[in-house]
């Protein structure tokens, strides 16, 4: 099992704590002591992107379930959100499992790979808000 998966095992065992803004990450890791409390802030920070990916494809998908504008297929819309949801998450492991196999086992491995996976859901994740606030706002 890549160490990868070992330390955010680890990590994932610690209390769960709610969602909280992605400067905490950094705060974390600049009270962090050890490798595995690190691990402990990247699995922390990437369950907080989860989640926050999570509510960003529900609402997209709620507001795409709704009548577009005259001319739009909001149907066929859902449908490549879907298909492009698939394709970036299939994108992001392979991108990241690049790092695992240049670190190999080594120590560092599970941070790198942690690093990869947060920038990937940081970059998702804004592009998901984007469209919501571009394309699909309430306002």
């Amino acid at each position: 099992m890549p160490l990868t998966l070992i330390l955010l095992a680890l990590a994932s065992t610690a209390p769960q704590q709610t969602a909280r803004p992605a400067d905490a990450f950094g705060r974390c890791l600049k009270d962090s002591s050890s490798m595995l409390s690190d691990a402990q802030c990247y699995a922390t920070e990437q369950e907080r992107l989860e989640a926050e990916q999570k509510t960003l494809l529900d609402t997209l998908s709620a507001r795409l379930k709704r009548p577009g504008p005259p001319a739009s297929d909001y149907a066929a819309a859902a449908a490549a959100l879907a298909k492009a949801q698939a394709a970036w998450s299939a994108y992001k492991d392979a991108d990241c499992e690049i790092i695992d196999h240049v670190f190999g086992d080594g120590n560092a491995a599970g941070l790198a790979g942690g690093t990869c996976l947060i920038d990937h859901y940081r970059t998702r994740n804004a592009v998901l808000r984007a469209w919501l606030d571009e394309y699909l706002s309430d306002h």
